[in-house]
């Protein structure tokens, strides 16, 4: 990210959780499930610390195209359309996990004092 900085450029990050290339299939490890359940916080926090570190505003992006079936991080892998198994009865799982997902991300981001991120979110037209 320092290069990127020193040549007078913003850092562009996607965040995207996924232990393989392969598409069209959830991902046994980083799932939206273990990220909520916090099994990944000292990992996020790691990375929320060195981040911290940049003399640079960086722009960042978790989980893009979210709302397509190609990424494990879709809402088709993580409980679907289902309402039944997450959160809120009256939300479909999928798209309420990632939201949490996010949110917790957001959160240990700023419990540490991260202030030099803008957040975005990517879904695909």
């Amino acid at each position: 990210m320092q290069t990127i900085v020193q040549a007078g450029r913003l850092p562009f990050i996607r965040m995207m959780p996924r232990s393989d290339v392969e598409e069209n299939r959830a991902d046994l490890i980083y799932t939206l499930q273990a990220i909520i359940d916090g099994k990944f916080d000292i990992q996020l926090i790691q990375w929320a610390l060195e981040a911290k570190l940049i003399s640079s505003p960086l722009l960042v992006e978790f989980g893009t195209e979210m709302n397509g079936d190609w990424f494990p991080w879709s809402w088709l892998y993580n409980g679907g359309g289902q309402n039944a198994n997450n959160g809120d009865p009256q939300l479909a799982d999928g798209p309420e996990r990632f939201r949490d997902a996010y949110r917790r991300i957001i959160a240990l981001f700023r419990s540490v004092g991260v202030t030099n991120i803008t957040w975005f979110f990517h879904v695909n037209a």
